[in-house]
């Protein structure tokens, strides 16, 4: 079945596409069954099969969070479901290993990392995806929002609200 999106849905990802593109950060309060992980993973997907030498990375707070096989929960069988749901046609040849996915046609690059207090760092990126960042510990969390700005110009926090003196949650109701 085609994915349809709801009217939310659509606001969120020309809002993804808008930070990838421009190069800002976004922070996506995440809702129960609202699919944001999906709308993130799904919108950097369309960018890695369309467009050439585009590299994300997509990180969880544990390393199985990011790919562990046969896990429908973690953000790379996310990523092949989607890509073995695309028309044969369609369907670039790609190097798959732990927690990286290559397009072979157009060198577009997705690769994982558990967070980390020295996640990306000495990399770049297009965009960088923290997922259930909320949950990551608070000292770590501050050091990876330092660091991923030297490694790219557009980090999407994804997550749930926990408490109020996370990182997370002063970014959220910082007002920026």
């Amino acid at each position: 079945l085609p994915f349809i999106p709801w009217p939310i849905q659509r606001e969120a990802i020309r809002a993804i596409v808008k930070a990838v593109n421009e190069g800002s950060d976004l922070l996506m309060d995440k809702s129960r069954d609202m699919g944001a992980t999906w709308l993130v993973l799904g919108t950097f997907f369309a960018i890695w099969l369309l467009y050439g030498d585009s590299h994300f990375l997509c990180a969880s707070r544990k390393e199985e969070y990011v790919d562990k096989r046969g896990d429908h929960k973690c953000l790379f069988s996310k990523l092949m479901y989607l890509y073995k749901h695309l028309p044969d046609w369609l369907q670039p040849p790609v190097e798959k290993t732990h927690m990286h996915l290559r397009n072979c046609l157009n060198e577009s690059v997705i690769d994982g990392e558990s967070t980390n207090k020295d996640l990306g760092a000495g990399d770049r990126r297009l965009a960088v995806m923290l997922d259930e960042f909320a949950r990551v510990d608070p000292a770590d969390a501050a050091s990876i929002s330092e660091t991923l700005s030297d490694t790219t110009d557009c980090i999407i926090y994804n997550s749930t609200h926990t408490h109020s003196g996370h990182p997370y949650a002063k970014l959220r109701f910082s007002g920026k």
